[in-house]
This record gives structure tokens, C-alpha cells and sequence, in this order.
């Protein structure tokens, strides 16, 4: 009788045979993956590839073979032959003169016997080039076989094994009985992809362990990655990319079927483990997070926060966290030979190699900073031994930057992730450095300034004035109490104080001391990261920028001015808006979105009654931007709008890419008298409004000491953090367990970003089409004067209407001369120009920066209603009459002129333009905007001198904003989103 099978199992039909590659014979499918199982461990046993150590040439890559040894061969030494079977790998790659195999020449004849059983064979040559990349997927495995027929030798259990037709379908060991959802996958590849399953605790067996390292180095040599192997990263990246749950990924293979299939979701993760070479430390933390049961805590049986025990009663651990250790991926890193080469720039930076390396008197980089400079000077010290060498003497070391923020997992709730507990940034990096953050007596990390209550309110919570005289816990207090603290001339913490202090509190006699002790001085104890003697306390911590400014500051601004900050009423200031028109600046912030550029930022909704949907960006855009045109003249009081646009001032100049001495100057004096008005507007110097003196106002004297140590603010803002925390946030899919989601989503992502840069696949995996031509029906000029330009679609079939040709005309005579270095007259150009092909173009985009703009014309093509944003007003130069009289000869800025060569073609790009008439006494002079209300002449200028797009505002009647991200409000954007903003 046939064997019984479980329920769910699928019996195999009488067709349903396929030919054995082990024994040449038909058979079922499952006897057939049986057999070639155990001829594939078999040879496993013995198999080489011969990978080259990590010392040899790149060039060794070219000439590297495949061999493949059946379970019973050795190699040995025509020179050594009586020594007997020697060590495989060491015969093939050992330094001794006994080895004859050069692997550097272009043809591999070597004196190797390879004995197979009784017999051998010598002076073959061996080995036989497998490139399997050039090979279709199916044909890998049998095309293995053809080369080595005879090292492929299945085992003595197999080789008398005959092919009934009518057999019954033998119980295949260790349980492998096919079920209905398993995967057959066939004789397809030269890889079993069964073999790799989950071992006890999701970690591989021993075996699967030996296979993996032989897939890996076997799908490297020498095509890198094999096709299967791609395919399966493929989906794997898609099943990142999209968030998409296993039970949804598992209906792919039956809504896209492939040949062959693709393993099953077990399989793959497996496999993924295997080619990225990750494995994660496991450790045991607290069922609450509160800790992670290691050093101090590593003997501990239960939380010393929350008091959960650490194990179930069974003994098994009650939550646990994967570590992912960076070296790994570092030595993958210098693998790669394009990031190897990028991993290059903070030496090329610092010694002055390639563009846009290091200046005197300019901090363009973290490199530019105090911190790192003086490292440069310092040896290095690993615990208590200081070494010979200095930080970065080597060209290849790794300079390594930390970055912590805390998000809300779940919509709709306040609690965050690890590792900060608040939506801040202040409290997770207060964390890292053990202090007991913005709400304690010492707030400030940079600072020793202490912080004042509001009297007789009952609160707990301290805020930093810095002018408090009129505080009645200070006025009376003792002389040696501060009343009135200069902002530049704060009392600024120092490493040496911190340790110290640290040190102190850790060695209270009590509790309760220490805790006295931690209140007086805002640290907690000694953190772990004052083992790495390259951090120096606090300068390595600046305040962050996008948290500072875009997610506290302005909207704490925003909130005074609609009077919604903590219930408090203007004072004796004047400074809130009435609602019809804050109401009013809402709806213009959003109208703004149609007619400014998407390269300026994203499109803001209306701010007054979007709020809470605000992104750190959005903030950043409306405060550069829309702020300062939509609140002039809406203040009763326009000191409030000064003391304002004052800000957005020293904000650009922090945001630029490079920052010169005289600049971080004006930015610590400018935000010291900044911050002063602010008490004096604001805070009017009243106890009782002391909640307008946050840490986040105090802060903003600390920017420009931060830029001198650590260079400018978007070498360490949060934006990349932030962008992060996004993109893992919908990888958790339990409320239960929102930890283990993001655990194990970090670890795959982590294992797929090894391969790509293991393998050189990142373009691959990205499942991004990329273009690698020019856009369909562009053009690019020919001439070198418009090799920075391109020309796009639409294009109009028709000749120019008249008019356009008579002002085409009137430039071209001020462009070309004749012989005798006079202007051509228009009939010349009108000659030419009849036989000229002249053709209309709707776009242009700039193709010598990063930003690559695209501009289009007004009246050539149809443009979408809906949704689209104006692209077509721009910032242009042009020769303009500097005399403004009409009765001398015309006179030129910037004059030049073009010789008229008639015998051979000419290629010339112009644009046609409506001037702008601005107001020239209406303008924001400190901030270059300009406003305007009706449109000038019509000018024909070359498409050089267009500069850059610009975005207007509208401001009602007619009358526009003009903003410009080339002027004095260029500055630094963070990357968000391929349809955003580019930096």
C-alpha cells in the first residue's frame, strides 16, 4: 500500500516525472529533488572555489575559474606525488614551490593530478571556465553537469537505483513530503533552493551554514551575482519597498507566475541571510524597553525601572533585540570599489583634492570644524593606552556620525519609539548623554545657565530668561547669584567639567544624593560614550537645526501670533493677528503652491487649518519663503515683522553651503540681539510669562559655536533621520509588538542594503527605471556655448509668427558684427534667417547642476489645470542701456559681440520674455524680495543668460511676491522625496 500522507499533501500524477540529472533516469519529482540532494551534499564535502585572498590584485578576478570535485577526488603535486591526497585549498593556493597551478596566466595549464578513485588524470587542463551569467537560468545546473560528468558521481546508495514507471511514490526523508502551498521548482538552477529553511531559533544549521558560504562564493565566481540569485533580491526589495505582509507577498508568485518559480517566503529570507553574510547579536531587553540586559544589567532577573521579569517561568527570554555590528558592513563598504572610492572624500576634502576641497577662512564640511581639527592633532587612545598614531593619519579611516530621534509608531498617539521618549530631539540626544534634559534646574547641554519657575504657579517646569531681575526667587538672592546672563558670554560647559561632575553623581553614597546630586547639575551619571576619547563633551552634540527651528521655534512663533500659546494673552505687546487674517495667510500659502516652482519645496496646504499636518519641510519653506511676503504689513506693530524677517536673515545665512568666518560672526551677534528682543516683545520681562522663554529660544546663542565645531547645520540636521524614521515606521504592523516589526524590518533592510553594495546591484534592486539616454524628443545642442542646456518637448511644427521673428531679429543685430565691426544691418539677418530652420521649443532644462531645472514656456503646448505649478517665470541677465538717454550711441554692460560667419552654420538658442515691472520703492531689502503689478516689454535674450526659476506669490489685486532661491535666500534643502526638492 502507498504510504499515508498528511492531509493537504498533493499526490503525484503518473505524468508528473522529470529526468534525473544523478542517474539519468525518469522519476517523480520529489524522488528526483531527493536524489540530487544528496549528490549535491555528497560533493559539498570536497567542492573548491577558488576565491582569491583578500591580499591579491583585483586583476586575479579576471582569471578566476571554477573547479568542482566530486566527494571522493584530491589534488596532488606531480612534484609531491608520492606524499599522497593533500589538502584541496591548500594545494590550489598555497605559496609553497611544490604548487605549479599559476592562476595569473592567460591560459591555466597546471601539473595537478586529480585522482578520482583508482584512476587518475594528469596534466589536464583544468579548470574549465563556468561563466553562468551568459547562460539561461534553466540550463546553469545542466550545463555543470556536461563540463564535470565524471566528478559529479553520485553516491554508492543512488547509483543502482531503477525507474519503475508504475513505482509508487517513495517517503521522502527528514519529512520533505510536498504540500499543497510547497513550491516545486523543477530541475531550473544549480541551486536547491529547499535546502535553505530556517534552522531552531530562525538561525542556519551548521550544514545550511557550509551550503551558504558555497552558493555564495559559487554565484560569485565570476559573474558576481547569479540570475536566480538577482531574482530573488528583486522581490525581496519589492517586498521592502511596498511594506507588503508575507501572507500578500506568498499570492505574487500565482497573480505573476515566473520560470522558474520563485522559492517560498522561508526559503527567501534564508537566502537573503546567506549572500548579505549578516547575522544579528541577539539580546535580551526589557518586556517594556526599558533596558537591555547587558553590562550593568547583564545578571539582572528583572527590570530595575519597571520590575518585569526578565524570562517566562518556562525560561525562555520574554523579548529580545537584534544588534546588527557595523564592522561587517564597513568591510563590505571598502569591497566596493564606487564606495570605496566616495568613502574617499573626507581625505580628498582635507587635502585639498578634487573640486570643492577644504579653504582657508570657509567651513564647508564637518572637516571644517573645531571638533575634527583638532583630532587631527591627538593620538588616538583605545581604554587606557594612548598609541602612536593620530586620529585620521590613515587616508582610508572612517569617520562615523550618530544620529537618535523618537516617532509616534501609531497615528493618532503621543508615545514614541526608541531611543528618545519624547517627540523632541533635545530629550533623545539628553539620553545618549546621560543628562536630565530641557525640563531640569541645568537644561542646556552646551551651557551652565539654570532655569527659573514660574512663581506661584505650582508647575515643575523650569524655564531660561536671560534677563530674570525682576524673578523674586533673584531679586534679594545673594550677590553670587546670576540676574542678568550676557549672550555672548555664557558660562559654557567643558568636557573635563561633565566627567567630572558624571563622576561625582555616580559616586553618591545614596539615592536620594545622587539624585540630589543629578538636580544641581543636570547630570545623571557617567555615559558610555565617554569611552571614546575622539567625542569631547558638549561640543560633539550640537542642537539640532530642523528640530530647533522648523519643529519648536516657528511654530511656537505661530502660536503667539494667533494666540494660542499656552493660554497666554499679548501682554502689553501687540503682536497677535486678528483670525480673518491669519485666516487670509492660510489661504494665500496654499494659492502660492500653483504658482511657485516644485524645485522651491513641496505644496502647503492652508496653514490655518492644517496646522498639525505640517511637515518639518513645509515649516522651513513657509518661514524662507511665504512668510515673510504674506505677514508684511499685517502686524499693528511692525517691530514684531522686523524682529521677524531679522530671523529669516541669520536662518539663510546658516542654511548656506559655506559659511566664511566674517558670516558665523554676524550669526552669534545677530541672534544675541535676536534673542534680547525676543525677551523684551515677548517675555516683556514678566515672571509670570516665563513660559515664553524656552530652552529652544535659549538655544538659538549656541548655533554659531556649534557651526565653528562641528561645520555647517546640515552636515548633522535630523532630516535623514527623520526621512528614516519614515520609512520604517509602516513596516509596523502590530500594536502588541511594535518592536519585533521594526526589529525585523531593520534587519532585512540592513541585509539587502549588504548586498547591494556586496554585489554592486544597487541599481538593480532599486526598481527604478533609469534613464540612461536623453528624454524622448529632446534635443542637445551642439555648440559648446549651450552645452549646459537641453531642449524638451512640446515642440510647435510651425515657423515663427511674425512678430516673434521681427524681435528675433532685433536681437540678433546687437549680437553679430560685420567686417568692419559694425552691427549688421536687418535686412542681413532677415536674409538668413529666411532660409534659417528655425524651430519653437516648449521646454528647457539646465543640465550642468544637480538641481536640473526645468522651465517652460507660457504659450507653447497645453498645460494641466490641475495641480500644476508655474514653471515658467525665471531670473534672467541681459545688456541693458546704462546711459537712459536716446541721442548718444547705446552703451552695454557686460558688452560682447560675435563675429557673423556666413559660410558656415551657426547655432543659436534665444528666448522670448515678458518683463516684470517691479516696484522699485516697494521691496524687503534685507531679504531681496520684490513685488510687482503689471508686465514690461518683451525682450529676446540668449538662453545663457536665464539663471534660474523663480516663484511668485499672490498678494490680491494684482499684485505679486517675487521669490528667489538665487539671492539672498539661497540655502541648503534637505532631499525628502523624488518629486520634492532636490539639495
Amino acid at each position: 500500500m502507498p504510504p499515508t500522507r498528511n492531509k493537504g499533501t498533493r499526490k503525484p500524477q503518473n505524468n508528473d516525472r522529470v529526468l534525473c540529472n544523478v542517474c539519468n533516469k525518469l522519476m517523480s519529482r520529489g524522488h528526483e529533488r531527493q536524489h540530487r540532494r544528496q549528490a549535491l551534499s555528497a560533493s559539498l564535502a570536497t567542492a573548491v572555489t577558488p576565491v582569491p585572498p583578500p591580499s591579491m590584485p583585483p586583476a586575479f578576478m579576471d582569471n578566476v575559474e571554477l573547479v568542482e570535485l566530486a566527494s571522493d577526488a584530491s589534488v596532488t603535486s606531480d612534484s609531491d606525488a608520492e606524499s599522497g591526497p593533500c589538502d584541496v585549498a591548500g594545494s590550489l593556493f598555497s605559496s609553497s614551490a611544490n604548487d605549479d597551478i599559476d592562476f595569473g596566466a592567460d591560459t591555466h595549464e597546471g601539473n595537478a593530478n586529480i585522482e578520482l578513485g583508482e584512476g587518475a588524470v594528469h596534466n589536464s587542463a583544468l579548470p574549465v571556465v563556468m561563466d553562468f551569467g551568459q547562460l539561461p537560468i534553466e540550463d546553469q545546473w545542466s550545463r555543470t553537469t556536461e563540463l564535470y560528468p565524471s566528478l559529479w558521481t553520485p553516491s554508492g546508495d543512488l547509483e543502482h537505483v531503477e525507474s519503475d514507471p508504475h513505482e509508487e511514490e517513495l517517503p521522502l526523508e527528514d519529512a520533505t513530503e510536498i504540500g499543497e502551498d510547497d513550491d516545486d521548482y523543477g530541475d531550473f538552477g544549480a541551486v536547491d533552493w529547499d535546502q535553505f529553511h530556517y534552522g531552531k531559533d530562525g538561525r542556519l544549521s551548521a550544514s545550511e551554514q557550509a551550503q551558504a558560504a558555497y552558493y555564495t562564493e559559487y554565484a560569485d565566481i565570476p559573474c558576481k551575482l547569479a540570475a536566480y540569485d538577482l531574482a530573488i533580491c528583486r522581490a525581496f526589495s519589492y517586498k521592502l519597498q511596498s511594506h507588503t505582509t508575507d501572507k500578500n507577498f506568498a499570492k505574487l508568485p500565482y497573480a505573476f507566475p515566473s520560470d522558474p518559480p520563485l522559492p517560498k517566503i522561508d526559503c527567501i529570507h534564508s537566502r537573503i541571510a546567506s549572500l548579505s553574510g549578516i547575522e544579528p547579536e541577539i539580546y535580551h531587553i526589557c518586556v517594556n524597553s526599558c533596558i537591555c540586559y547587558v553590562g550593568p544589567h547583564e545578571s539582572r532577573d528583572s527590570c530595575p525601572f519597571c520590575g518585569k521579569k526578565r524570562l517566562h517561568p518556562d525560561g525562555k527570554v520574554r523579548k529580545t533585540w537584534p544588534y546588527i555590528p557595523i564592522i561587517p558592513r564597513l568591510t563590505v563598504f571598502a569591497m566596493n570599489p564606487g564606495m570605496a572610492k566616495a568613502m574617499q572624500y573626507r581625505n580628498n576634502f582635507i587635502h585639498g583634492i578634487g573640486p570643492g576641497c577644504s579653504e582657508p577662512g570657509i567651513v564647508k564640511d564637518v572637516f571644517d570644524g573645531k571638533s575634527y581639527q583638532e583630532l587631527l592633532q591627538k593620538r588616538v587612545v583605545v581604554g587606557e593606552e594612548t598609541l602612536s598614531h593620530c586620529y585620521f593619519d590613515d587616508p582610508r579611516d572612517v569617520a562615523l556620525g550618530v544620529s537618535t530621534d523618537g516617532f509616534g509608531p501609531f497615528k493618532r498617539r503621543k508615545q514614541t519609539c526608541a531611543p528618545s521618549e519624547d517627540r523632541h530631539y533635545i530629550p533623545a540626544v539628553s539620553m545618549i548623554m546621560r543628562m536630565i534634559g530641557h525640563n531640569g534646574y541645568s537644561p542646556c547641554r552646551m551651557c551652565k545657565i539654570t532655569g527659573v519657575r514660574v512663581p506661584d504657579s505650582g508647575g515643575t517646569t523650569l524655564y531660561v530668561p536671560l534677563d530674570r531681575s525682576t524673578h523674586p526667587d533673584v531679586d534679594g538672592a545673594p550677590d553670587d547669584v546670576v540676574r542678568t546672563y550676557d549672550p555672548q558670554n555664557l558660562p559654557l560647559c567643558t568636557h573635563d567639567d561633565m566627567y567630572a561632575q558624571a563622576k561625582h553623581v555616580e559616586a553618591a553614597p545614596s539615592e536620594a544624593e545622587a539624585n540630589r546630586r543629578s538636580r544641581s547639575t543636570g547630570i545623571k551619571g557617567a555615559t558610555i560614550l565617554f569611552n571614546l576619547h575622539s567625542l569631547k563633551f558638549p561640543d560633539c552634540f550640537p542642537y539640532d537645526f530642523m528640530h530647533l527651528i522648523w519643529e519648536n521655534l516657528v511654530k511656537n512663533l505661530i502660536k503667539l501670533w494667533t494666540g494660542e500659546f499656552k493660554g497666554m494673552d499679548a501682554g502689553a505687546g501687540d503682536y497677535e493677528l486678528e483670525k480673518s487674517v491669519w485666516a487670509a495667510i492660510g489661504g494665500a500659502s496654499a494659492a502660492a503652491g500653483s504658482t511657485i516652482p516644485s524645485v522651491y519645496g513641496p505644496r502647503l496646504p492652508d496653514i490655518s487649518k492644517d496646522r498639525a499636518y505640517l511637515s518639518a519641510e513645509m515649516i522651513s519653506f513657509w518661514t524662507l519663503y511665504l512668510g515673510p511676503v504674506l505677514l508684511y504689513r499685517k502686524f499693528t506693530n511692525q517691530h514684531y515683522y522686523e524682529h521677524f524677517v531679522r530671523l529669516v536673515r541669520l536662518l539663510n545665512i546658516c542654511l548656506q553651503f559655506e559659511i566664511t568666518e566674517e558670516e558665523i560672526d554676524e550669526v552669534e551677534n545677530g541672534f544675541a540681539v535676536w534673542v534680547k528682543e525676543y525677551e523684551e516683545l515677548y517675555y516683556q520681562h514678566d515672571p509670570q510669562r516665563l513660559s515664553m522663554c524656552p530652552l529652544t529660544v535659549h538655544a538659538l546663542l549656541h548655533i554659531a559655536p556649534s557651526i565653528r565645531a562641528c561645520g555647517p547645520v546640515w552636515c548633522y540636521w535630523a532630516f535623514p533621520m527623520e526621512r528614516y524614521c519614515g520609512i520604517i515606521q509602516p513596516a509596523i504592523r502590530s500594536r502588541h509588538f511594535p518592536y519585533a516589526s521594526l526589529g525585523r524590518y531593520i534587519l532585512e533592510d540592513a541585509r539587502l542594503t549588504q548586498i547591494k553594495v556586496l554585489y554592486d546591484v544597487a541599481d538593480e534592486l532599486s526598481l527604478i527605471h533609469s534613464r540612461t539616454g536623453p528624454p524622448r524628443g529632446s534635443y542637445k545642442p551642439v555648440s559648446e556655448l549651450y552645452k549646459s542646456c537641453q531642449l524638451l518637448p512640446p515642440k510647435e511644427p510651425e515657423h515663427p509668427a511674425a512678430n516673434t521673428l521681427a524681435l528675433l531679429i532685433g536681437a540678433l543685430v546687437t549680437r553679430f558684427d560685420d567686417e568692419n565691426e559694425n552691427h549688421v544691418t536687418h535686412g542681413v539677418v532677415q536674409r538668413h534667417l529666411k532660409d534659417a530652420d528655425v524651430q519653437v521649443w516648449g521646454k528647457v532644462q539646465r543640465i550642468d547642476s544637480e538641481e536640473g531645472e526645468t522651465m517652460r514656456a507660457s504659450e507653447v503646448g497645453n498645460v494641466r489645470a490641475e495641480d500644476h505649478r508655474d514653471a515658467s517665470y525665471v531670473r534672467y541677465e541681459m545688456y541693458v542701456d546704462i546711459t537712459h538717454t536716446s541721442n548718444v550711441d547705446l552703451q552695454f554692460e557686460l558688452a560682447t559681440s560675435y563675429a557673423l560667419n556666413l559660410l558656415a552654420p551657426t547655432e543659436i538658442i534665444m528666448a522670448q520674455i515678458k518683463s516684470c515691472k517691479l516696484d522699485q520703492n516697494d521691496r524687503i531689502n534685507s531679504l531681496d524680495v520684490h513685488f510687482y503689478s503689471s508686465m514690461g516689454q518683451t525682450d529676446v535674450v540668449d538662453i545663457t543668460c536665464i539663471q534660474c526659476l523663480i516663484g511668485r506669490v499672490p498678494l490680491g489685486r494684482n499684485r505679486w511676491a517675487i521669490v528667489d532661491k538665487s539671492g539672498s535666500l539661497a540655502r541648503a534643502l534637505a532631499e525628502l522625496d523624488d518629486d520634492d526638492i532636490d539639495s
